[in-house]
């Protein structure tokens, strides 16, 4: 199964909505979301954010197991197509997802 059909819910889900509305998109900013998500997720593990505007965009996948954090759009991965805004969706055993327009994600590796 490339995406677990249940989500990870944050622990506090309209708190950690407003804090990333809040945060800058710099690099200070990313690092306070990175800690926000993982913590809000129970997590751990290297995180990476992947943005689309207008286009869509393929992002390699650096290990086997991760859990995106989908903060706002769509994903493609396996076949499937997740649209589950402030939920962390585990992927497995998949080389990489497809972004789709106006995405915005965070991804933590898991093992």
């Amino acid at each position: 199964m490339p995406v677990s059909k249940t989500p990870i819910t944050p622990k506090k889900s309209t708190e950690l909505r407003s804090k990333i509305e809040a945060t800058k998109p710099d690099q200070k900013g990313l690092n306070v979301i990175f800690a926000e998500v993982k913590a809000q997720l129970g997590l751990s593990g290297f995180a990476t954010s992947e943005r689309t505007e207008e286009d869509t965009r393929e992002v390699r996948l650096t290990t086997a197991k991760c859990v995106v954090f989908l903060i706002k759009g769509a994903f493609e991965v396996g076949g499937d197509r997740v649209d589950g805004d402030g939920l962390g969706h585990s992927v497995e055993n998949e080389d990489s997802l497809q972004l789709l327009q106006n995405t915005t994600v965070v991804i933590i590796n898991t093992n």
